[in-house]
């Protein structure tokens, strides 16, 4: 009887070796979908590839699923090769390719040696967004029927001739598209699509939020009626297995949908588009910590398909390996039918005759909404920041209301009320009186979305909005409901944090207002004001978008700093080439590589000792001359949930240096007293 070796889906480590029984040898092949039995449970998993010795005492495959469940060869690979770079279990990075829904029940055979199956372990999505609700399908976006394409613009059109080139010649073909908010980048997505699917090909485009997915989706359902497929967290089960299914099977001309999907089932795959490629939420940031974008140029480079690569303001990896000749650089210089870029205004939010009528909103920023208002045009007010207030501290004795299980403070929210941490979900009562010394003064600092949307109800009476973060879009259709409310003209503000600030396009839109520039201006990172000059330019780019030209109001306390004067002279370029040459200099991605190791645990005692074990063994590796080490030392947030945090980076520009030291690290961390556990974070997108 042959032998297999199978990856669990489980984030267990290694392979595990089963029997085949004969009845199954016709039908298993490497990327067959098995039921094994596991322990005292059954569980699913992959065939991997084959081994040829009889050995005693292993228990049999009790079920090969149907071939429509099984993984291409290509994406068996892309899962192995994910799994090796970012030093995660297989069967944890297959988790993420099958969501939840996918496997059914079969009426395959089944042997009698392995007991009866069970069904499928339930596999949570690697999206953020929460579990499922129990709830009729999303509505499909319903298409008349082809749209005729607009006439593209000769800088359009020469990027559409460069990728349909590509595509002509197959093979492996990476580009990167910069182009200025509003220059018809969806529209060069959307030709370089319709070549790829003339030539029998299937296209994957990844967007980095389910908020930017229902404009998007209506662009390509327009175009590709009926053959579009969506991917993402808030699908029901049967949801998920429809669009995979559609996927394995070659029925869907495009997948579109958020970070899982770049292992959506694709066997035709020709062309791959990353939408707002610079976007750190493409990073996973728990569990299997992989960048889709990084593994999605690497899917298209084993299956030889072409890449594009869309921002207006592209990472700084990506801006780099553009110039040294990695990706294709392509440009839209300029706004569609000649619309000019957004007047931007800078408010020093320190000259106090800007806060006459309110401390959150500036008398310029006031101003300019009563004017685009009298005239019945539409504003977006940004604001990195939800709830009501981030802090609140007495006057008395300066206490400020702390999570009791996170060194963060609590921030106060109105709706629901009460204090909340943003990190563990923790909810209190907000108190009336100083819980340390009863003084009845306490003072709120750092206005989140909630107390702005107060006060632009004190301030407009009337005037509609919806507001956009995290508290209200919880539900399943919550993203397009409130999108949907606002392009009907239902709403005339949409005010919200960094969902409302990139991939929209509203041509009512004549006034953006950056509540506040300096939301994570001055955080302990040094992507910090990479982060801050593409918000700014992103949000900012929502102006102007139609017939009316546009105005942009940006509030800050340091008018003066590089990220902010760069957004408003919307210079891509200049902030970019100025940050390469800092990068380079105090030695950050990407002038080097980055590993980040983070030691966690309730014991800080036992982390601060195993964490200064580890960098001792650092040390003492034989690529220590070739590794820079930073720490260790306590993260920027010391303790999350109780648990407390240190953490050493390795950097260099040996490649091979840093992955085996890390290599050799990563296995080594001993316990001390209560169990230490170590995160390791390849290529990390923060340091927090």
């Amino acid at each position: 009887m042959p032998l297999i070796r199978a990856a669990v889906l489980s984030p267990v480590e290694g392979l595990f070796t089963y029997r085949l029984p004969d009845e199954f040898a016709a039908c298993a092949r490497p990327g067959s979908r098995l039921r094994l039995p596991f322990g005292r449970a059954a569980r699913e998993g992959f065939l991997v590839d084959f081994e040829g010795t009889e050995k005693p005492g292993l228990k049999s495959v009790t079920e090969v699923l149907p071939e429509e469940l099984s993984l291409p060869p290509d994406l068996l690979e892309l899962t192995r090769w994910s799994a090796e770079y970012y030093l995660a279990p297989w069967g944890e990075v297959l988790m993420a390719a099958v969501p939840s829904g996918v496997a059914k029940k079969s009426r395959a055979r089944r042997t009698d040696a392995g007991g009866p199956a069970g069904g499928p372990p339930g596999l949570a999505s690697a999206d953020a967004g929460g579990p499922d609700e129990a709830s009729p399908g999303a509505p499909r976006v319903v298409s008349p029927g082809p749209v005729a394409a607009p006439t593209p613009t000769p800088e359009q059109a020469a990027a559409i001739v460069a990728l349909e080139a590509a595509l002509a010649r197959g093979g492996f073909a990476p580009h990167l598209l910069e182009g200025v908010t509003g220059s018809g980048k969806t529209e060069v997505y959307l030709r370089a699509a319709e070549a790829a699917v003339r030539a029998g090909g299937q296209v994957l485009v990844l967007v980095p939020e389910i908020a930017l997915s229902p404009q998007l989706h209506a662009r390509f359902e327009a175009r590709f009626p009926g053959r579009t497929t969506v991917f993402h967290s808030r699908l029901t089960p049967r949801e998920r297995r429809e669009a995979w299914l559609a996927a394995r099977r070659g029925e869907t001309a495009v997948v579109l949908g958020v970070r899982s999907a770049v292992f959506a089932p694709l066997p035709g795959l020709r062309l791959v588009v990353v939408d707002e490629e610079h976007e750190p939420s493409y990073k996973q940031m728990e569990g299997l910590r992989y960048h889709a974008r990084d593994v999605a140029v690497k899917r298209a480079q084993a299956c030889g398909a072409t890449v594009l690569l869309g921002s207006a303001t592209p990472s700084l990896e990506s801006r780099a390996n553009a110039l040294r000749g990695r990706y294709v650089p392509l440009g839209l210089t300029r706004r569609v039918d000649g619309r000019p870029m957004p007047e931007v205004r800078v408010v020093d939010m320190r000259d106090r005759a800007q806060r006459r009528r309110s401390q959150v909103l500036s008398e310029a920023l006031l101003d300019a909404m009563g004017e685009k208002l009298g005239r019945d045009e539409q504003i977006i007010l940004f604001l990195n920041r939800r709830g009501f207030a981030s802090t609140l501290q007495c006057r008395s004795c300066g206490e400020v209301a702390r999570c009791p299980r996170c060194d963060v403070s609590l921030t106060l929210h109105r709706q629901p009320p009460g204090l909340r941490c943003h990190y563990c979900g923790r909810r209190e009562p907000a108190p009336e009186v100083c819980p340390k010394c009863s003084g009845p003064d306490l003072k709120l600092a750092g206005a989140g979305t909630q107390r702005v949307e107060t006060e632009l109800e004190r301030l407009f009476p009337g005037v509609p909005l919806v507001r956009m973060d995290l508290d209200t879009t919880r539900g399943r259709t919550s993203h397009r409901d409130l999108l949907q409310a606002f392009e009907e003209r239902r709403a005339s503000i949409l005010l919200g944090t960094q969902m409302v600030a990139k991939g929209h396009d509203f041509p009512g839109v004549t006034l953006v207002g950056v509540v506040s520039a300096d939301v994570g201006l001055y955080l302990p990172d040094f992507r910090a004001s990479e982060r801050t000059f593409q918000l700014l330019t992103q949000v900012a780019g929502r102006a102007g978008r139609g017939d009316q030209p546009g105005t942009v109001v940006v509030q800050t306390y340091f008018p003066e700093h590089p990220a902010v004067t760069a957004a408003a002279r919307h210079d891509s370029v200049g902030f970019a080439s100025a940050e390469l040459e800092e990068r380079r200099e105090f030695h950050y991605p990407p002038a080097v590589r980055m590993v980040s190791l983070r030691l966690g645990g309730p014991d800080e005692a036992a982390v601060r000792a195993a964490a200064g074990d580890l960098a001792a063994r650092a040390a003492r590796h034989p690529h220590a001359g070739a590794v820079e080490r930073l720490g260790p030392a306590p993260a920027a947030i010391p303790r999350i949930r109780n648990r407390y945090r240190y953490q050493l980076l390795l950097r260099s520009a040996d490649l091979r240096a840093l992955r085996a030291m890390t290599l050799d690290l990563a296995p080594g961390v001993a316990s001390r007293g209560r169990a230490v556990r170590l995160e390791v974070d390849i290529d990390p997108v923060e340091t927090l």
